[in-house]
């Protein structure tokens, strides 16, 4: 059978569409894998991670937000926990690479475990007493 050039362009869409479909599972699933293999610990570091990047995506951190949230003394650096996983896990992101979907999303997927879902609430509750704090009150 012989396609029409607009029917070849239409499937060649729709097969790059599939194929980042295929790639965000896979990342996605890699992302589960990372929150599989993590400590309660890591958890804690990884949902702290993944509530100032859906807070500031760019880096930018909002000016109510203190930057001793990101990385509290005596905390880990969810950036470098999350890498550190990663590279157990076949198609986990690696942060400082576009995820090619919000952290948010991350978050969704690993709230299936209780102790990451107790860490994230905690960090979201912080982040609502930083928003409704007096501005000079939160650095």
């Amino acid at each position: 059978m012989l396609l029409l050039p607009a029917c070849r362009d239409a499937q060649s869409v729709q097969d790059a569409h599939a194929a980042v479909e295929r790639q965000a599972a896979d990342r996605l699933a890699g992302a589960r894998c990372v929150g599989a293999h993590a400590t309660d610990a890591q958890k804690a570091d990884i949902a702290r991670l993944l509530v100032v990047d859906s807070l500031a995506p760019r880096g930018s951190l909002p000016p109510w937000l203190p930057s001793g949230f990101v990385t509290p003394e005596g905390g880990g650096d969810g950036a470098e926990v999350w890498n550190a996983l990663a590279g157990r896990c076949p198609g986990a992101p690696t942060f400082g690479t576009p995820f090619g979907f919000p952290s948010a999303d991350i978050e969704k997927a690993l709230r299936q475990d209780p102790a990451f879902a107790e860490a994230a609430d905690r960090y979201w509750a912080q982040v609502e007493q930083y928003r409704h704090q007096p501005p000079n009150a939160t650095r």
